[in-house]
């Protein structure tokens, strides 16, 4: 296994969220370019390779982890892994402010529901399923919004100016969405079709 370790000096200061009682022993900064060479390397961070990662004795994350299989089986530790994952955050500059965001996004990375795994932002932008799974979220995040406080809209006119630039978003990331999933079934049509010819 190639030695997740070592690390790159030229990515981002990570840095735990705030967790409550919760702490982890591994610095941030160790961690959040550990997982950053597990993505850099299977090209996307998931739970068992975070865990593979710590299993050596002298690796930074092996103190995170429970490994008395008789307390903690490999399930267990995978959602340990999750929770790391979840905690390391970074700083970015969005329109000139810095805002503090997750480092890692857990997203769709194939064109199976199912092929899942946790990609860096710049990632999710450059990859297709990724970004429309980060929209998705978006749009489910939009409507949560108005089911809740759509009934609140009378409250005074900037509230209902607010309550409508939300559905008019809403309604543009449904169709961006039902535009690309068209895209989709185009393209994979099309990739079909040229294996079929090629086995001809």
């Amino acid at each position: 296994m190639s030695n997740i370790a070592a690390l790159d000096p030229s990515l981002e200061v990570y840095e735990w969220r705030n967790t409550g009682p919760l702490t982890f022993k591994c610095d941030a900064d160790t961690a959040g370019r550990i997982f950053d060479k597990i993505k850099r390397r299977d090209g996307k961070l998931t739970p068992e390779a975070v865990v593979k990662a710590a299993a050596p004795k002298n690796s930074p994350l092996h103190d995170d982890f429970l490994w008395d299989n008789d307390l903690a089986a490999k399930k267990y530790r995978e959602g340990q892994a999750r929770t790391m994952i979840a905690a390391i955050y970074v700083t970015r500059k969005v329109d000139k402010e810095e805002t503090k965001t997750r480092a890692f996004l857990n997203v769709v990375t194939g064109d199976k529901k199912t092929d899942r795994g946790y990609l860096d932002v710049d990632s999710v932008m450059r990859d297709t399923y990724s970004a429309q799974s980060i929209i998705r979220s978006a749009l489910n995040s939009l409507q949560y919004w108005l089911r809740q406080y759509r009934v609140y809209s009378h409250l005074s006119a900037d509230f209902t100016s607010a309550i409508s630039g939300v559905e008019a978003v809403t309604k543009q990331l449904q169709d961006s969405i039902a535009e690309k999933a068209e895209e989709t079934v185009k393209t994979a049509k099309k990739k079909k079709a040229k294996k079929k010819t090629a086995k001809e």
